[in-house]
């Protein structure tokens, strides 16, 4: 009785397949900066729907205050002065990462409007004239701790009468409240993280399976 011989072949494309899978570490990474990159941009989009509607991630911004109205007008919006801000917010990728951030001359004024800030600063005579007829004109009264009285003294905070040199270097205060178009938008972003995760594994999947140039 001859023995039993039992012949296998490889059928189907095999130097493809083998071409696959040799290139599939490369592949993944790929996919998943892909994967990254669509998400993240779609976050700056929502961070700039969010200054233009005045609202980022439905977290309306406080109002502008009377005098800063009187002072500059209430112009296209918070924040849209001009469009400088919204170009400027840009997706960044540092190695393996993505992040935004406002880049360029508005980076400062971006990080003002998201902390908020308190600024003191001298006012000249020239700037406190200015400045009480801004007051005037959004129908705030001048007064308190620095107001003079009918013969043109001025007293400080103790009630002490300041000297001609005092009066000339009187501190004006700006307070801006915090405005954040960043943080809201994330915080939306994070309550959502299920239904984030699910979308780029579906998109990482799909971009395995399409060709990618190295």
């Amino acid at each position: 009785m001859a023995d039993s011989i039992l012949k296998i072949r490889l059928i189907g494309d095999w130097p493809r397949a083998e071409a696959s899978f040799a290139d599939l570490p490369g592949r993944a990474s790929r996919a998943a900066h892909a994967v990254l990159a669509l998400e993240v941009r779609q976050v700056r989009k929502d961070v700039q729907a969010g200054i233009r509607s005045g609202a980022p991630g439905g977290k309306a911004f406080r109002p502008l205050s009377p005098l800063t109205i009187a002072i500059s007008g209430m112009g296209r919006g918070i924040l849209q002065r001009s469009t400088q801000m919204l170009s400027q917010i840009a997706v960044v990728r540092e190695g393996d990462s993505y992040k935004i951030a406002v880049r360029g001359s508005r980076q400062r004024i971006a990080s003002i409007h998201e902390e908020g800030r308190t600024f003191k600063r001298v006012l000249t005579l020239r700037q406190r004239r200015f400045l009480f007829a801004a007051m005037k004109k959004a129908g705030i009264k001048p007064g308190g701790k620095f107001g003079a009285d009918s013969a043109g003294r001025v007293r400080d905070s103790r009630g002490k009468f300041l000297s001609k040199s005092q009066k000339a270097a009187l501190v004006g205060m700006t307070v801006i409240p915090a405005r954040p178009f960043f943080a809201p938008v994330f915080a939306k972003y994070m309550a959502r993280a299920k239904s984030a995760e699910r979308r780029m594994t579906q998109r990482f999947h799909g971009f395995l399976r399409t060709p990618f140039k190295k």
